[in-house]
Formats: structure tokens, sequence, C-alpha cells
């Protein structure tokens, strides 16, 4: 089960830069809020909000 969710967490994160270089000032902002709707740590929540800043 590690070895999935391993291999399934590279393979989302080589995607989602793929995706961001084909139009970053487009997709970053896009990828922000997709990840303000799956994050579920408080932690995790914390490390958008402040990637947010920093992208406005």
């Amino acid at each position: 089960m590690n070895l999935a969710k391993t291999k399934l967490g590279e393979a989302a994160i080589k995607e989602a830069v793929k995706y961001i270089l084909r139009d970053p000032e487009k997709n970053i902002p896009k990828l922000i809020r997709w990840g303000e709707k799956i994050a579920i740590r408080e932690q995790d929540k914390k490390y958008i909000a402040s990637i947010k800043k920093i992208f406005r």
C-alpha cells in the first residue's frame, strides 16, 4: 500500500509540474485552489495559505 501511495504521489507531482510549465501564470493559481480543496491536515492548509500569499 505504501509503495502504491508513493508511486501515485510521484505521478501526481510530475503531472502538476507539466501542467504548470504549460502556462504558469494561469495554472499556478488553479493548482493552489485545487490544493485548498484537497488539504486535510491543518498544517497542509497553512502551507497552502502561505503559498497563496506569495503568488497573489
